[in-house]
């Protein structure tokens, strides 16, 4: 991300695809964080801000704000997952799972006992379609889901890694090595 532009590099023709934001008028005069994005199997563009979940659909220029839940809302992560659903960590109300429109499809947070802390600071996903939730406080979550026909999320185990050195601590990143190895970075 630079000059109010997120680049990705196109390995086939190896060029950079540029994607400017200036059509997020809080964003290009710098007055909303942009933490981080996701580009979907659809090349849409999802971001993640201080004021909320933006998104780019190619049908209308520019992003638009994703008004699901409260607009204000922090959000800190965002990530795909193999089928298509866009899973947003927010500072104060969890996740939430949304379909490839936008619309809700499931919330985990402290209320439904999903997570041990609402403050998400980082979501992955894996290659095995685990999906890898990091917390303020709350640690480190590890999801896996039963899917009806159509691959919608239909239930959730989860694992909480809830050890000593996992259990209440800032979970600020998390990789995916070579190995398929799963790491931390803490805060």
């Amino acid at each position: 991300i630079t000059n109010q532009r997120i680049y990705q590099y196109q390995s086939d023709s190896r060029d950079l695809k540029e994607y400017p934001l200036s059509s997020i008028s809080d964003i290009s005069q710098g007055a909303n964080a942009l933490y981080t994005f996701e580009i979907d199997r659809e090349d849409r563009i999802w971001l993640a801000t201080m004021e909320g979940l933006y998104f780019e659909n190619g049908q209308q220029a520019g992003f638009q704000q994703l008004n699901w839940q409260d607009q204000s809302q922090l959000v800190r992560a965002v990530a795909e997952d193999p089928y298509g659903f866009i899973w947003v960590g927010t500072e104060s109300e969890g996740v939430f799972v949304l379909d490839t429109e936008g619309q809700e499809v499931a919330q985990l947070n402290e209320e439904n006992g999903k997570l041990v802390s609402n403050f998400v600071t980082e979501i992955l996903v894996d290659q095995n379609e685990n999906v890898w939730i990091g917390q303020f406080r709350g640690g480190l979550h590890k999801f896996s889901m039963r899917r009806d026909p159509t691959g919608k999320p239909i239930s959730f185990a989860s694992n909480h890694f809830g050890r000593k050195e996992l259990g209440n601590v800032d979970i600020e990143d998390i990789f995916q090595d070579q190995t398929k190895g799963i790491s931390t970075q803490t805060g």
